[in-house]
């Protein structure tokens, strides 16, 4: 008669299960740092993309109302005092100037309340200013009758700074103002009561405006209003060139991406002249 024996199965060592351990975790390890190292790289990938679009939609946005400005005004539209003849006495009314005057004496008073608009471009490092022209949209019709609506005027005044906080920046705020022919329309966008709900890009921290001349780059601020010696007003720059600047993040205000652009203005008249070809 035969007797079977059980074979005995061998367990596992302390420093088999402590090696098994150990590789387990290196093994997690390594794919705890790839997930974090994917989990920070798609937030850094989706921040830029952001970040692009919205420089992008804000240099596009800046464009089209550099693209859409009108100029400098007229100087052929300017009031010039007439002279009245010392034997006759005349008055005339304008919304600019009165004149009035006496046997051998002439007197111009001035209208302070008068608005000169169509200034074209004017700004400096920091603001810009835009006389701008926008076509209007067409009222809806009710049944082929069209309602009975005030009609704006097709010319705005558009302003772009960034809104300070007291010394930190809170972004870049646009204003456009609809009524062109407003008292109010020669006034810095900074002295806005309320300037945060003009917010258009929290996210940027400075924007730099510069101005080409014709010749370079050097000019930091521009006035289209201002004559030369006969009386023609410079009008708008050549081009203008828009740095754009963003914010590390909600938290750190430090200098984040710089985004840059230049715009031709269409109404500039600093362009060189091409030579004539026989």
């Amino acid at each position: 008669m035969r007797t079977s024996h059980a074979s005995r199965r061998r367990a596992f060592s302390l420093m088999e299960m402590v090696l098994a351990v150990a590789i387990t975790m290196l093994l997690l390890g390594a794919l705890y740092v790839t997930l974090s190292t994917y989990m920070t790289t798609s937030k850094i990938g989706r921040e830029v993309t952001h970040e692009s679009a919205l420089a992008r939609n804000l240099l596009a946005r800046i464009g089209d109302d550099i693209a859409g400005q009108i100029g400098a005004y007229d100087p052929r539209g300017l009031l010039v005092p007439e002279t009245s003849s010392s034997d006759s006495t005349s008055s005339s009314t304008s919304s600019s100037t009165t004149e009035s005057t006496t046997p051998g004496t002439t007197t111009t008073v001035t209208n302070n309340d008068a608005v000169l608009f169509n200034f074209g471009v004017s700004g400096d490092t920091s603001t810009l200013t835009l006389s701008t022209s926008r076509a209007q949209k067409p009222r809806p019709t009710v049944n082929g009758v069209a309602p009975m609506e005030d009609i704006s005027s097709d010319l705005r005044c558009v302003m772009y700074w960034v809104v300070m906080n007291g010394s930190e920046p809170a972004g870049l705020a646009r204003y456009e103002l609809k009524q062109a022919t407003a008292q109010d329309i020669d006034f810095a966008p900074t002295n806005l009561s309320d300037q945060n709900k003009y917010i258009i890009a929290p996210e940027v921290k400075s924007i730099l405006f510069e101005y080409w001349d014709g010749t370079s780059w050097d000019r930091v601020e521009w006035d289209g209003t201002q004559t030369s010696e006969d009386g023609i007003p410079q009008g708008p720059p050549s081009a203008i060139r828009v740095t754009v600047t963003f914010r590390r993040s909600a938290t750190d205000s430090s200098d984040g991406p710089t985004y840059q652009n230049v715009f031709t203005v269409p109404t500039g008249n600093n362009f060189p002249q091409k030579a004539m070809t026989p």
